[in-house]
């Protein structure tokens, strides 16, 4: 069983895809979601071309700015100059082309669990005749049948053909016509049609018409002749109101017999909040997916319905996430008396795990999921007041076993780094914690960039180590610091170690937090080469900084990135971080951004750093019971995403409970959809 989670607040706002390098505050919109798009004038050599020479028009010209251009998603050009072009932008993410389409299915009419009578008083049915309604039940009020909740919010199509059979209405009491209806009520009122947020209709005279809340919308009409037909398609995703909002948006297409062609009807047009849908509706499709109930409703025999045909798509959706129950996966249980059993962490990670790395690796005897994670065994809730030294387990499990079997840790139960002390690290009060580990894929090692801590050094300050580690769990020579703190940087923590290149043979991206003297973070990042050593400007400048309107944050950290290496040579870069504002809540933020083959170089001291643009309704996940069950309390301390494949992202968040169980820290598996680099279907 899987639970899904959906983090309303995070949906999509389908403008705002914001320029985050040099944050001018005078432009912060709260309105937005986020920053307003700022001017392209403003883009620096990382964005490549001739974007910025758009903000070089002069004072009197009228023209608007180029990021003020709403994104055309079908032309293969960067309409707003955020360095996105279609399905890559932020603002396309949820049409249907750019969402990949899933399982097909047919409402078949006499199956009496997938449909109810309404008005339920009215205890009959329409007539069928080769699983098509021919007349609606009664003397001409509105009957019909009505489903449970359809899960749309993850992105839904439902079609059906409508076919003027008779010129002339044998309804009695009320006008013929058979119509689609999204609703939220789970019954009608005898004599009344049901309420809808959205109905697609076939009026008695041929004319097709969508309603909202029942109000005829002003659409682009159709009106056919007797014994005309006419497809409609409603097609729904997430997106949002103008305002921001999220929203479930509709499209409705209607293609008329003859073979004038189709006519989009109704485009984009949001019809209700996705806070208003219904979910976790016993025996619907809607336990885990939010949506409403779909109604087919009418009056008379003169409309033909034949039967309604289902298609689930797969949308990107930053907000949701799919979580395995903690029966499914040993990894989410917590504690047993303090210690984490399944890892095995147990006799030197009994105070609380911290920051995950996952790393997916084939090697002898199968494909594994390997886990790095820093933990200590003093409550980690002390720090800052008392100091503690942080160590490094790693632990793994068969890929077809991530949701079956424990994992397999050293022998001993002990850590992979921080027990085994060379003097070159300088062991008295040595402390290595926050490890990012990747596999270049060629060689015997993975990469590895920590935060280190040596005896020279206060408590709260850190370096960085960066270099190659045996894949063996059993070699635990404890790196030293090589990257020291530079101001303005007085500490560096949360390193995030991305290939620049898929095999890593033109070096690497180092992203990391940086600490300033007023005990703020930015997120930097630096280049290494293949040996692992800075090239270039060190600490540089901060490529995502504190913006206090987007949400609330006094600082950034935790830079996770994923990168996609287009063949072509085009590397879209996605980062997710963590955010912390004045009162410590902690949210999870998302950006993206770009680089095109000349910008990315052939050498370790070549090319420029992608500029990173903020998704525009971020954040795209906030602490709470919403995601981490019941715990109102919990707190995410870190997390680390990996590709499982081309359509779904495997994160692992750590996260705490600081106010309802000091000791209760654990990582909590999620998955996500996501198609490989936003490229349409084929």
């Amino acid at each position: 069983m899987r639970t899904v989670i959906l983090i309303a607040s995070a949906m999509f706002a389908l403008s705002g895809c914001t320029l985050v390098n040099s944050v001018d505050y005078n432009k912060l919109d709260a309105s937005d979601a986020g920053l307003d798009a700022m001017d392209s004038g403003d883009l620096d050599a990382g964005d490549g071309g001739d974007a910025g020479d758009a903000g070089d028009a002069d004072a009197g010209d009228t023209a608007p700015r180029c990021s003020d251009i709403p994104e055309n998603c079908d032309d293969n050009t960067d309409n707003n100059c955020n360095g996105f072009i279609d399905c890559h932008d932020f603002e396309c993410s949820q049409l249907e082309k750019c969402c990949s389409r899933g399982t097909d299915s047919v409402l078949d009419y006499t199956n009496t669990i997938t449909w109810d009578y309404i008005p339920s008083a009215q205890g009959v049915g329409p007539d069928l005749m080769s699983n098509q309604i021919i007349k609606f039940a009664g003397s001409g009020d509105p009957t019909g049948l009505l489903t449970s909740c359809l899960p749309l919010e993850a992105g839904y199509e439902i079609r059906t053909t409508f076919t003027l059979e008779r010129l002339t209405c044998d309804a009695t009491t009320y006008p013929c016509f058979a119509r689609l209806a999204l609703t939220p009520t789970p019954d009608s009122s005898p004599g009344s049609r049901i309420l809808e947020d959205l109905g697609v209709e076939m009026t008695g005279d041929g004319h097709v018409i969508v309603t909202l809340a029942s109000s005829t919308l002003p659409t682009d009409t159709i009106q056919i002749g007797l014994d005309g037909s006419v497809g409609v398609v409603l097609t729904l995703t997430a997106g949002t109101y103008p305002g921001g909002e999220p929203a479930l948006v509709a499209t409705v297409r209607a293609t008329p017999s003859g073979g004038t062609g189709t006519v989009t009807i109704l485009a984009g047009e949001p019809i209700a909040p996705l806070d208003r849908l219904l979910g976790g509706e016993a025996g619907s499709d809607c336990v885990e997916t939010r949506g409403l109930r779909l109604a087919v409703e009418g009056a008379g025999s003169q409309i033909r319905v034949a039967p309604i045909l289902t298609t689930t798509l797969q949308c990107l959706n930053l907000g949701r996430f799919e979580m395995p129950t903690e029966d499914d996966d040993p990894v989410s249980h917590g504690p047993v008396d303090g210690r984490f059993s399944d890892l095995h962490w147990t006799s030197w990670g009994s105070g609380g795990v911290g920051a995950p790395s996952l790393v997916r690796r084939t090697e002898t005897g199968g494909t594994y999921w390997h886990v790095f994670g820093d933990a200590t065994d003093l409550d980690r809730g002390q720090e800052g007041a008392v100091p503690l030294a942080f160590r490094v387990g790693h632990s793994k499990v068969g890929a077809t076993e991530w949701n079956a079997n424990e994992w397999i840790t050293t022998a001993g139960d002990v850590s992979r780094f921080g027990t085994d002390c060379d003097p070159e690290c300088w062991s008295d009060d040595y402390s290595i914690r926050e490890p990012s580990v990747v596999d270049p894929g060629v060689g015997a090692s993975f990469a590895m960039a920590a935060a280190v801590r040596n005896g020279a050094m206060a408590p709260d300050i850190y370096g960085l180590h960066t270099g190659p580690i045996s894949r063996s769990q059993h070699s635990r020579r404890d790196p030293r610091i090589t990257i020291m703190p530079e101001l303005p940087c007085v500490s560096l923590r949360h390193p995030a170690l991305v290939p620049r290149e898929q095999d890593a043979s033109t070096g690497y991206w180092l992203f990391f937090a940086c600490e300033t003297a007023t005990e703020v973070f930015d997120i930097r990042v630096a280049m290494l080469n293949t040996d692992l050593e800075v090239v270039g400007d060190f600490p540089g400048e901060a490529i995502i900084s504190p913006v206090a309107a987007t949400f609330r944050a006094s600082s950034v950290y935790a830079p996770e990135v994923l990168v996609d290496y287009d063949g072509s040579g085009l590397h879209t870069f996605r980062m997710w971080f963590l955010a912390r504002d004045g009162d410590q809540k902690v949210s999870v933020g998302m950006a993206q951004g770009q680089l095109t083959v000349g910008q990315i170089g052939t050498m370790p001291s070549d090319g420029v750093p992608p500029t990173f643009h903020l998704y525009g309704a971020n954040p795209i996940l906030e602490d709470g019971p919403t995601f981490f069950d019941e715990c109102s309390d919990c707190v995410t301390t870190g997390l680390s995403v990996l590709r499982v494949d081309n359509t779904t992202l495997r994160f692992l968040f750590a996260r705490s409970d600081d106010e309802g169980n000091p000791w209760d820290r654990r990582f909590v598996p999620a998955e996500q959809y996501w198609r490989a680099g936003w490229a349409p279907p084929p």
